[in-house]
């Protein structure tokens, strides 16, 4: 419910022309001088705000004293010599008379409590007041008319009178009334951009770390290119770049001779010899499926155990697994050795992968600052809306 929603509107064009008050000299202001201004204002409008409150308060009074009155000829109501209804429905009528009656101090009290503050402030708290006295009282208010009129009927003229003279006074103070509500919109406004911007600020410097992190990033990458463009020029790197050419090759040739090596054992003899073992049995399958891993992992003895237990001749694949083994170890050391342009390459693709977050990370944030700033020039617009009706127009 608005404001004004309990004021009963009348056409008083008389009093309206009487305190129609001279727009203000057409001033020009900056946005930025709106909140100086607006204090200024403030002031002003608290001013003749104060000398209607003071108005207002005098009604409540009055209203106050009403009640008082009228709740005390409520509590004398006697139902006993009443010959329209039965006992059991005088109890219920009574029964709501005294619910109306503690329904009425209750918004008595209340009244006495308004908040402190402006006008518009006081004339919501007023509403808002009423509103859930007429919510809590309708109920008994409607039983109780059942048997009970003239004593019911005062209060709610009462409230008539009440909100009659409230409107009367803001007809008469219409300007002030006005300007009160829009300088609230200004003063909320106003906030509302604060809060953006001060939010803004913050995600402003969220976005200055980032920015900060990607040339850092950036500056890391060029570091590594510049390197590994030294490293392919070195002497050192096309030296060991020719050495692991060559490991290469020589791993091939190493499966050579593993197969070689693989095809001088006789597995069929082998497993004729032990095929009443199965433990060894399976160890023959598993060598002979398995031959070149197995010897990787240095299981050459086992395999030469066989041998030896079958009585057949292992001196000269003895020395062969030997040489391959030996041959290995130095392909396998090259070919392992540190690759600095390798890790400088995945050092590179690591940092573009962050910058590609942070840059990710950084589009986010310019769409949330650009839909603050498009909040802020909304709000802006609002309140050059409420300013101009002071005669203000803004640069």
């Amino acid at each position: 419910m608005g404001i004004f929603d309990f004021f009963k509107r009348k056409s008083s064009i008389g009093n309206q022309k009487e305190n129609e008050q001279e727009p203000d000299e057409k001033q020009s202001l900056k946005f930025e001088e709106i909140e100086g201004w607006f204090l200024d204002r403030k002031k002003e409008a608290e001013k003749k705000e104060q000398k209607i409150i003071k108005e207002i308060e005098a009604l409540i009074s009055q209203l106050i004293l009403e009640f008082n009155e009228e709740i005390k000829e409520i509590e004398k109501v006697d139902l006993k010599n009443d010959k329209r209804a039965d006992e059991r429905v005088k109890i219920i009528v009574l029964e709501n008379l005294a619910n109306y009656s503690r329904y009425v101090n209750a918004l008595i009290e209340s009244l006495t409590k308004l908040k402190k503050g402006g006008l518009q402030e006081i004339i919501n708290d007023i509403n808002k007041k009423f509103i859930e006295f007429k919510q809590k009282s309708n109920l008994s208010f409607e039983k109780a008319t059942f048997l009970v009129g003239k004593e019911l009927e005062k209060p709610k003229e009462s409230i008539r009178n009440f909100f009659e003279q409230l409107n009367n006074l803001a007809e008469e103070n219409k300007e002030i009334f006005e300007n009160s509500n829009r300088m609230q919109t200004i003063e909320q406004k106003i906030s509302e951009i604060k809060i953006l911007e001060n939010s803004k600020k913050g995600i402003a410097g969220e976005l200055k770390e980032i920015e900060k992190i990607i040339l850092r990033k950036e500056s890391e990458e060029k570091i590594l290119e510049d390197e590994i463009k030294k490293i392919k020029n070195s002497e050192e790197y096309a030296e060991w770049e020719k050495r692991r050419q060559e490991s290469n090759l020589k791993k091939k040739e190493i499966e050579r001779e593993l197969f070689e090596v693989k095809s001088m054992i006789d597995w069929k003899n082998l497993a004729s010899i032990f095929h009443i073992n199965e433990k060894k049995m399976n160890l023959i399958k598993e060598y002979e499926t398995h031959f070149s891993q197995i010897l990787e992992k240095d299981g050459e003895k086992i395999v030469i155990e066989l041998l030896q237990e079958a009585n057949i001749e292992t001196q000269k694949i003895y020395e062969k697994i030997w040489d391959i083994k030996k041959k290995t170890k130095e392909v396998h050391e090259i070919l392992n050795s540190k690759d600095k342009l390798g890790e400088h390459a995945s050092g590179i693709m690591g940092i573009r992968a962050e910058i590609k977050n942070l840059l990710s990370e950084k589009e986010k944030i310019l769409k949330i600052i650009q839909k603050i700033d498009e909040n802020i020039c909304g709000i802006k617009k609002e309140i050059n809306l409420n300013i101009e009706k002071f005669g203000i127009s803004i640069e």
